[in-house]
C-alpha cells in the first residue's frame, strides 16, 4: 500500500469543502458573519438595555415605596409598577394600563373578590409606574438621536402665491360669478300632414300600362 494514499484521502473532503465555499461566492460568508457576529451583538445589546431598564424601574420603585408606606404588603401593585415603568422606557406611548392583565391573573384562583382586587391593584400600579417613568426622563437617554431638518416648503410656497397674483392682491376686486346654466330648449313639434292631401312635391304616376 502506498504510504501517501492516506494523506491524499484525508485531503479530499477538505478540498471539496473549499471548492463548495468558493463556488457560492461572498453570500455565504456574509450570512455566516451576520449570524455569528451581528446577531450576537444585537442580542447582547438588547440584554444589557433590558437589564438597565429593570435597574431604573427597581430604583424608582424603592424611592416611590419610601414615600408611600404600606406598599410592601401589595405585591400586585409592585408588579404593575415595575411593568409600567419598564414598558414606558422601552416603547413610550400613553400612560395607560394594558387592556388585559398578565396571564398570572387569568388563573381560576383570580376569579374571586380577592383576585379582582389584585387585578385592580396591578392596573393602578402600572399607571403609576408609567407616570413615574415619564417624569424621570430616563427614556431620553435610551433613544437614538435623529437629525430632523425643518421643511420650509410650505413657507416658500405661501410667500410665492401673493407675488403671482400681483402686489395689490388684497385690494383686488372679486371675480364676477359665472352666468347660470340655462335648460336645454324643448324640441319644436312637427306639423301634422294629411295622408289624403297631395303634397307639393312632384307627382309620380304609378299606373301600369296595359299590354306590357
Amino acid at each position: 500500500m502506498n504510504r501517501y494514499s492516506g494523506f491524499y484521502r484525508s485531503k479530499i473532503p477538505l478540498a471539496g469543502f473549499c471548492l463548495l465555499f468558493g463556488s457560492v461566492g461572498c453570500n455565504l460568508a456574509t450570512l455566516v458573519h451576520k449570524t455569528t457576529v451581528n446577531e450576537f451583538h444585537l442580542w447582547t445589546d438588547s440584554y444589557h438595555l433590558t437589564k438597565r431598564m429593570h435597574t431604573y424601574a427597581k430604583k424608582a420603585w424603592q424611592e416611590y415605596k419610601d414615600l408611600t408606606p404600606g406598599l410592601d404588603q401589595n405585591p400586585a401593585f409592585k408588579h404593575g409598577f415595575l411593568d409600567g415603568f419598564h414598558s414606558y422606557l422601552d416603547a413610550g406611548g400613553k400612560c395607560v394600563p394594558p387592556a388585559t392583565p398578565p396571564r398570572k391573573y387569568w388563573r381560576y384562583s383570580s376569579f374571586t373578590p380577592e383576585g379582582a382586587q389584585q387585578v385592580r391593584d396591578y392596573m393602578e400600579g402600572y399607571r403609576e409606574g408609567t407616570l413615574q417613568a415619564k417624569d424621570s426622563n430616563y427614556r431620553e437617554i435610551l433613544l437614538v438621536p435623529v437629525l430632523i431638518v425643518p421643511d420650509d416648503t410650505n413657507a416658500a410656497m405661501s410667500s410665492l402665491v401673493p407675488n403671482q397674483l400681483g402686489d395689490n392682491f388684497e385690494d383686488s376686486k372679486p371675480v364676477d360669478p359665472l352666468p347660470p346654466i340655462l335648460p336645454n330648449p324643448k324640441p319644436t313639434p312637427k306639423e301634422k300632414t294629411d295622408p289624403m292631401k297631395p303634397s307639393n312635391g312632384p307627382v309620380i304616376s304609378l299606373k301600369k300600362e296595359v299590354g306590357q
